[in-house]
């Protein structure tokens, strides 16, 4: 799929994993123990490392990081902006000053403020595929990495949103009739008045949702679109694009940007429910429509 700026675009843009080039650029990740590389769906207007393959947004960055088992990234790290991490396979062990560890897994999601140590490595004898978005654009260089993971001083504090904890929410069109059954959740979302489904087990954030949608097997979302973009990465399942029958299924790990306006819904294919994380790149009202 050709390169496309998502704030202006007229169709779907499908990413697909197999053809992005990972990125092994970040610290010592071509040293074992630190084994791991990236890749971005929708990244940066400079310094993308997929600029052919992925999308461009100017407002978040959504990505993968294969993470190998028995390694963990270099050092603690911070960023000027905040980032997320959704566990899709495996499990990790957080790595943050004082000792702290949260041990996350499948569906479970690491939240990380700007300027908050931090770190995972991958614990059992799975390799580690885990989402990551930012809620803005660093610049070059904003990121710093600590050979020390015993930092001192006051920082912000990573938070864990556990998949368990977020009750199923039924509430878009048709949710609960057959044909269209699926529910989604929330791990981030706004603030009062604003899109978060689990507004208690979640997190705020002023920028940006992310959830998850199941929907179940032989199932079909109803076509909606929204004023901002949706970005869907394929978790469990396959499915198809019911306005677009000439693209073919997508299955896990592939990608799917959304821009504002674009008419959209899925289908689910082949003998298991689907099960997609989906990012807005901005706060929408309960109504669907942007804050004044």
């Amino acid at each position: 799929m050709p390169n496309s700026d998502t704030a202006n675009g007229e169709v779907p843009i499908v990413v697909r994993l197999d053809d992005l080039k990972p990125f092994w650029g970040t610290a010592h990740a071509t040293e074992p123990g630190f084994l791991r590389w990236l890749i971005t769906y929708v990244g940066p207007p400079e310094g993308n490392p997929n600029p052919e393959s992925g999308a461009v947004s100017d407002r978040a960055i959504l990505g993968l990081m294969r993470l190998y088992a028995g390694n963990r990234q270099f050092g603690v790290h911070t960023h000027t902006v905040t980032e997320i991490y959704i566990i899709v396979h495996g499990q990790v062990e957080s790595i943050e000053p004082g000792g702290i560890r949260h041990v996350a897994g499948p569906m479970d999601c690491l939240y990380i403020p700007p300027g908050a140590p931090h770190g995972v490595r991958a614990v059992g004898d799975e390799d580690v595929d885990l989402v990551w978005m930012w809620d803005g654009i660093e610049p070059a260089g904003g990121s710093t990495y600590y050979e020390d993971d015993e930092l001192e001083g006051d920082f912000p504090r990573v938070s864990l949103v556990r998949w368990n904890d977020l009750e199923p929410q039924w509430v878009t069109e048709k949710a609960k009739e057959g044909g269209h059954m699926r529910w989604n959740v929330s791990w981030v979302g706004g603030d009062e008045g604003l899109a978060h489904l689990n507004r208690e087990a979640g997190v705020l954030n002023e920028k940006i949702a992310v959830g998850a949608m199941v929907l179940l097997r032989n199932n079909t979302q109803i076509s909606h679109s929204h004023p901002i973009t949706e970005m869907y990465v394929i978790a469990e399942g396959e499915c198809v694009l019911n306005e677009h029958p000439e693209i073919p299924p997508l299955g896990p790990l592939d990608a799917l940007i959304l821009p504002p306006g674009v008419d959209h819904g899925v289908r689910a294919v082949g003998d298991q429910d689907l099960r997609l994380i989906w990012m807005h790149d901005q706060l929408l009202r309960m109504d669907g429509t942007l804050p004044a």
